[in-house]
């Protein structure tokens, strides 16, 4: 199944709760925020319609907001580099959760904002 390969694991959520900002409206790091991360995952690694997407993560227009922002200021950016420098120090398997959380994490900060196309 396609969402056991996109949410976050328990183990992969602590290493990454940690990393969002403490204000805004997910400032307590609570189910709404692994929601709506797990969310922007389904979605990158799926590639459905931000309207598709299954309504276990939230109102999509939610999701696809917080994506935007994330990636805009820089949020999902800086997730990528701590885990980035913390993979320097680990062994084992931490290690290697922290390069499958990177992998996945880095498809997100590096997928290009979609050309919008108006009306002719």
């Amino acid at each position: 199944m396609v969402a056991d390969r996109t949410e976050l694991t328990d183990r992969e959520w602590a290493l990454l709760a940690p990393l969002w900002p403490a204000s805004g409206s997910f400032a307590d790091r609570g189910p709404g925020l692994r929601q709506v991360v797990d969310g922007v995952l389904y979605r990158m690694r799926t590639g459905v319609r931000w309207a598709d997407l299954p309504p276990r993560f939230g109102p999509w227009r939610t999701v696809a907001a917080c994506r935007r922002r994330w990636v805009a200021d820089g949020t999902w950016a800086a997730a990528v580099r701590v885990l980035q420098d913390r993979l320097q120090t680990a062994g084992g398997d931490d290690a290697e959760v922290l390069r499958g959380l990177i992998g996945r994490l880095g498809e997100v900060a590096r997928q290009p904002r979609p050309l919008v196309v108006g009306p002719s």
